[in-house]
């Protein structure tokens, strides 16, 4: 029997992700030999690539080909604002700075407070306004300054932005994209809209820069938007570039803020980090190896066969490992 999951913007849940099964359902393409190797060309080495952490793309290959051309190009991603950050959010922003250091190209990050407003009943506009802020400060601290943050509820030209993809779509495309019904408020549908226009305001604008976007695969449906609105307006589609899920402490398929005991955040004292990880499971491939393959650019290959070759022993070296490279990550951050 296959593995049960269900893999939204907004839900990932399950026992086992099957990502060969959401390079089907998401329409998108495993990142392969050739096209690591034009990678490597343009970008040069990143452990996350060579590691598949990121896995798979969408129009990646004509980014790369339009580059060595001498195309000007843009970064962006995003997180939505409602808690502290914690790991899985860095791995997006790793590739992003690494990509921004090899083209030297300009970097927008996309603080979305409006989209986790819009979802969650329990989080008051206020609350989702002062996560923005603190959210803004990591960032800029992540990248040394070398960023320009569009913060949804404080960017006014988002909405006449909006406006233009939105005519070039339909109800029933966005319903079926994001996997609402009719039961959802329309909130969600028009933020639906805002987190993929970032990819295309260049061009919106009569702009010539083309533009890759790092984002963990489950956000995909939120990015549909603006390769339709592409294709119909004629605009050269974004070049999405997808990661794996980091998953948590207790199992879960992906990190996430709402059960604070299953992340590792940028705010963690190191004995809560090291309390965190003493306790992950070694079952199947313990968190900590997960960790290690995004964070440990030295070790994991050590760290994995020596789980291979000893689940029990590999497994408590794999949890030495992550909390010295995460409480030094943290510390530095």
């Amino acid at each position: 029997m296959l593995p049960s999951f269900r893999v939204t913007p907004w839900e990932v849940r399950g026992d086992k992700i099957d990502y060969e099964r959401l390079l089907c359902d998401f329409g998108i393409e495993r990142i392969d030999s050739n096209l690591k190797v034009l990678i490597r060309k343009i970008l040069g080495d990143n452990h996350l690539i060579d590691r598949d952490v990121f896995f798979a793309h969408k129009n990646l290959g004509s980014f790369l080909l339009g580059i060595r051309e001498g195309d000007p190009s843009y970064i962006f991603t995003g997180r939505g604002a409602s808690g502290p950050i914690h790991i899985g959010n860095l791995v997006p922003l790793m590739l992003a700075k690494f990509i921004q250091e090899k083209l030297n190209s300009p970097l927008y990050f996309q603080i979305s407070d409006d989209e986790k407003y819009s979802l969650r009943p329990d989080l008051s506009f206020r609350e989702v306004r002062r996560w923005a802020r603190e959210n803004i400060v990591d960032v800029l601290a992540f990248f040394d300054g070398n960023v320009k943050i569009i913060w949804d509820s404080e960017s006014s030209w988002l909405y006449p932005a909006s406006l233009i993809i939105a005519k070039k779509l339909r109800i029933a495309e966005l319903k079926s994209f994001i996997k609402l019904d009719d039961t959802s408020n329309p909130a969600i549908l028009y933020y639906a809209l805002l987190q993929s226009l970032p990819a295309l305001m260049f061009q919106l604008f009569g702009g010539k820069y083309r533009c890759i976007v790092p984002m963990a695969v489950d956000q995909h449906p939120l990015m549909m938007p603006s390769l339709i609105a592409a294709r119909r307006l004629g605009l050269e589609e974004p070049a999405l570039i997808h990661s794996v899920f980091l998953p948590g402490i207790n199992g879960e398929p992906k990190m996430g803020t709402s059960d604070p005991s299953s992340a590792i955040f940028l705010t963690d004292a190191a004995d809560s980090v090291s309390e965190k990880i003493d306790r992950s499971s070694c079952s199947e491939l313990p968190p900590s190896l997960h960790y290690l393959r995004a964070f440990d650019t030295q070790g994991y290959e050590d760290a994995l066969a020596s789980y291979i070759e000893n689940k029990a022993y590999g497994c408590e070296e794999a949890k030495r490992r992550a909390k010295e490279i995460l409480i030094n990550l943290i510390e530095r951050f």
